[in-house]
Order: structure tokens, then sequence, then C-alpha cells
């Protein structure tokens, strides 16, 4: 975004900060309306062009138009923020298989990953069985410690 900077309103400098290194300096000036505009040399006047305030208006500008639109609080708050019962029993059930598969896995000392759980697909989700998969490493494990 272009800000004609001559345009801009004029406004106090309340402090100038120098950051940066050689080769790299960034004069900060701290202004009254509480921006801060970087530049490449410090102020010599008492007053400069703040552009952040010129954004600002543009922003607020935009904001207004939306609001006429009907994009404004008003269509936000419409939105139903219950959730559905049927994700909630979901996730709930999603919950119980995976603290089943890290059950196993920690009682067989692998992954969750290697271990697959199958689902009776009705309102209930029952577990129907599971798999494990094992490396040859782990079963030499698991036939070393009974």
């Amino acid at each position: 975004m272009k800000i004609n900077k001559k345009k801009a309103p004029q406004r106090k400098v309340l402090e100038i900060t120098r950051t940066g290194k050689w080769g790299s300096v960034v004069y900060l000036h701290a202004l009254e309306c509480g921006h801060i505009e970087g530049r490449k040399r410090p102020a010599r006047t008492a007053v400069i062009a703040c552009a952040k305030c010129v954004m600002a208006e543009d922003f607020g500008q935009q904001t207004r138009n939306l609001v006429r639109m009907g994009v404004g609080y008003e269509a936000i708050t419409e939105i139903e923020l219950t959730p559905d019962p049927i994700e909630v029993l979901f996730s709930s059930s999603e919950r119980n298989i995976e603290r089943i598969k890290s059950r196993i896995a920690d009682m067989l000392g692998i992954r969750p990953d290697d271990v697959s759980v199958f689902v009776e697909q009705d309102e209930n989700m029952l577990v129907s069985g599971a798999t494990v998969f094992l490396s040859a490493t782990d079963i030499a494990r698991l036939c070393e410690n009974p």
C-alpha cells in the first residue's frame, strides 16, 4: 500500500532511538499518536508525517464499509456455537480407541502407530479386535522377557 506522506497527519516526535549495527542502522521515531516510524536518518524537525495513522484510518473505513454491507457483528453471532451431539460421541469414542491403542503399545513396549484397533460401526462403537505389528527386534525382546 503506497502512502502519500505529504497528506499524512503531522505528529510530534517524542523520542528517537537508534537501532541496528553499522550498515543497517534504523532510527525509530516515537510519535505522540503512539505509532513508531522507522527511518534511515533521524528527523531534524520536531514533527514528522505518520504513515501508520493513514493506514489505521483506511482500515477503519474498510471495516465501516463491511458493516454497512452486512458483514458485521450480527452475522458472526448467528453462528451456532453448540457442538453437535454426534460429533461429541464420535470424538469421545476416538479418544477411547486411542487410549486402548496406547495401553496395548505400552504393555508391549512398542509405538502406538504399530497398533491397529478395529471397531464395529454402530452407535456404541464397540472394539472388535486389534492387530499389532512387531519388528524382528520387538519379537526378540518379547521372547527374551516372558
